[in-house]
């Protein structure tokens, strides 16, 4: 009887370990929740703020952007992260490729966690790639609260 328990626990806790990483490696990021997230993320930051303002430290300025699209690869990391490049267009019509970061919460929604400048003069997105602006948090369009 203490074999047959051992031996179903065994079996048990097996699958449980064998299903938990695999299910987590292969869970795909739904692209419409991540395109209505990071829609919903610049249209709360351009009412709060009177645009969608993004610090580009590279040009030592602050753009005033304007949403073009989304590109449609999704990138997953290793710490859970949804990675999405989305074009937008400045005041003065020059293009910037972004990297939105997002991920799951407790909901199961997704929050924009930080937010990059990979390409000025866009298209062409390059997730995954060097950027020469750095990440971008939540904060005013001044750069302070910069993550």
């Amino acid at each position: 009887m203490t074999r047959m328990i051992a031996a179903m626990a065994a079996m048990l806790l097996g699958g449980w370990l064998m299903q938990g990483p695999v299910a987590a490696q292969s869970s795909k990021p739904d692209p419409v929740k991540v395109r209505a997230a990071i829609d919903r993320y610049v249209q709360q930051e351009a009412k709060l703020k009177g645009g969608f303002f993004v610090r580009d430290a590279q040009e030592n300025q602050v753009r005033d952007l304007t949403f073009d699209s989304v590109h449609q690869d999704i990138e997953s990391t290793p710490e859970n992260l949804q990675v999405v490049c989305v074009d937008f267009q400045d005041r003065a019509k020059n293009r910037l490729d972004l990297d939105f970061s997002l991920k799951p919460t407790a909901s199961g929604d997704l929050e924009v966690t930080a937010i990059k400048i990979h390409k000025p003069g866009g298209p062409g997105c390059s997730v995954g790639r060097p950027n020469p602006g750095g990440f971008v948090g939540r904060g005013s369009p001044s750069g302070r609260s910069e993550r």
